[in-house]
């Protein structure tokens, strides 16, 4: 008859086996399957959105998947398009410096050769084409979601003229999907900024502008005066109407010194901000330097700590070509008449 021993034997080595096995599992320090397959390898240097209508997206050196990173979203003036306008602003390759994705997508060609937004009515869809331009430039942002390690709640936008008319009707319908918005030379909606949902709001604009003036006029149709517009967004966030003072800044190398003083509403609840930078002496096309995109991307990301961050190598921008521009809304060519 077998001794007890030697009954305990195999049951007893086999408990050891499985207990080793489970030991190396929970010391095993490699990366599960499926981020080893591809979660942690680098993305390409751009890429492709939109579908039919494509906008490339630009990103960071080692960007990969897994990442939870800013996004910023270039809307280009009446005329110009979102090659002229990556130039304009000269923000690109600072913010991939900090980790953001950065897309400048085109809107619609209008019957004159003209790229628009349909914004607001007073800004710019002159033909009445309507198309679904909010609806675009949010499937653009699912799509940089879903593929290049964006994080939802990092969204911002930086719109210029009928850019930043887009940027804040964005802001206002989708206040939930947009962390801030910066509009260069926009305007709100003249009937207010009613809407659900708190964001962060920046306008900058020149006092000498004289296409989209900053007390207020009349383009496609009425729009409200620049204080007002923020005035609104201070209402809607929950802010107070006593505004501070921000100090002054040098962001348009067309006018010497630091023209741009800026002021924010106080007692803004968290994740909500509106202020107003007024460039005095500045038109409705400012030529910015180097300090405007250290401001703009301070202010979008407040927290990030940019104390080491390393230069990038730039990614080329094409000329556009072919293309008609009605320089009264763009920054690029000679001026040419203003459109109505």
């Amino acid at each position: 008859m077998p001794s007890v021993l030697g009954q305990l034997l195999p049951a007893t080595t086999a408990a050891l086996l499985a207990l080793a096995a489970a030991c190396a599992r929970s010391t095993d320090t490699s990366p599960p399957a499926d981020v080893a397959a591809g979660a942690l390898s680098h993305l390409p240097a751009t890429i492709e959105l939109g579908g039919t209508r494509p906008a490339t997206l630009r990103l960071p050196p080692r960007a990969t998947a897994s990442q939870r990173a800013p996004l910023l979203v270039l809307l280009h003036g009446f005329g110009s398009s979102g090659a002229n306008h990556t130039r304009f602003f000269a923000v690109t390759e600072a913010a991939r410096a900090r980790g953001f994705r950065v897309v400048a997508p085109d809107g619609t060609l209008d019957g004159q050769g003209r790229r628009f937004w349909n914004a607001t009515a007073a800004c710019c869809d002159l033909e009445g084409r309507d198309p679904d331009d909010v609806g675009y430039v949010l499937a653009l942002i699912d799509e940089a979601i879903a593929q290049a390690g964006v994080d939802p709640q990092r969204v911002h936008l930086l719109g210029h003229s009928n850019g930043g008319f887009l940027a804040l009707r964005l802001a206002r319908e989708h206040a939930g999907r947009i962390n801030s918005a910066t509009s260069v030379a926009g305007a709100g909606a003249a009937a207010g900024e009613a809407g659900a949902g708190r964001t962060r709001i920046l306008q900058i604009h020149g006092s000498a502008d004289a296409l989209i003036h900053l007390e207020g006029g009349r383009f496609g149709a009425p729009y409200p005066p620049a204080p007002q517009t923020v005035e609104r967004w201070a209402e809607r966030n929950g802010c107070s109407q006593a505004t501070r003072e921000r100090g002054t800044l040098d962001l348009d190398e067309s006018v010497p010194g630091d023209e741009t003083r800026r002021s924010a509403h106080a007692a803004c609840p968290a994740g909500a901000a509106a202020e107003l930078w007024v460039m005095t002496g500045s038109g409705h096309v400012p030529r910015f330097g180097p300090d405007f995109a250290r401001a703009v991307l301070d202010w979008m990301e407040p927290s990030l700590d940019t104390s080491a961050i390393p230069p990038v190598e730039p990614i080329t921008v094409p000329a556009a070509s072919g293309q008609a521009v009605d320089h009264s809304l763009s920054p690029a060519g000679p001026d040419l008449p203003e459109s109505p």
